[in-house]
């Protein structure tokens, strides 16, 4: 499973990651800190498509729906 991971850089995200990376030995956490460069690029992550995407949606921008709407057009399966 890959998991894809928006959050600012500290220490929840850090925690959130660990708990996710122990679910399964074939998990693959990636962390994006920069949300807006992702919605920016190709629809792939250095490590493929995500199976799932968490999003800090608080952290990402002022409007949540925005943010939201174009993880969903960029990672339309996850």
């Amino acid at each position: 499973m890959k998991i894809l991971v928006a959050s600012p850089q500290g220490w929840a995200t850090e925690a959130l990651c660990g708990l996710l990376a122990k679910l399964d030995s074939g998990c693959e956490v990636e962390v994006v800190h920069d949300i807006p460069s992702l919605l920016s690029l190709p629809p792939a992550t250095p490590s493929g498509t995500p199976d799932l995407v968490l999003v800090d949606v608080d952290a990402a921008s002022a409007d949540s729906g925005a943010v939201i709407r174009g993880f969903l057009q960029k990672f339309p399966v996850a």
